[in-house]
């Protein structure tokens, strides 16, 4: 995932520009007492701008983020056809893991999802 523009990764800022559909529900993880979800973007707002790397090399327009999937972990179980448009509801935690923070995967835990 693209998440160059989150510094920190602004999980409300992302939830207001990413339109999300339902992929499918992977099943109750009882170390967590949630069901893991697999979430798509759909669509991405963000106009992406050039990106100067820190570290020097060769600016880039990064990419957007349409089409990437990432995890959600749910209090309630979804029952929901796959590609049902969706929205987060009641976020409690909200992060990033991989080795790059600005490539990593986001990862969401919530009370539940909402069809819309």
């Amino acid at each position: 995932m693209n998440l160059f523009h989150l510094n920190g990764f602004n999980a409300d800022e992302a939830l207001d520009e990413w339109s999300l559909v339902f992929k499918r529900n992977k099943g109750y993880v009882e170390k967590k007492d949630m069901y893991k979800c697999i979430v798509e973007v759909a669509e991405d707002s963000h106009e992406y701008s050039e990106v100067q790397p820190k570290n020097g090399g060769d600016s880039f327009v990064p990419d957007s983020n349409e089409g990437e999937e990432f995890t959600v972990f749910v209090k309630e179980k979804p029952v929901f056809k796959k590609f049902s448009p969706v929205t987060i509801d009641g976020v409690e935690n909200a992060y990033v893991m991989g080795k790059n923070k600005n490539y990593g995967k986001a990862y969401f835990e919530a009370n539940r999802l909402v069809e819309i």
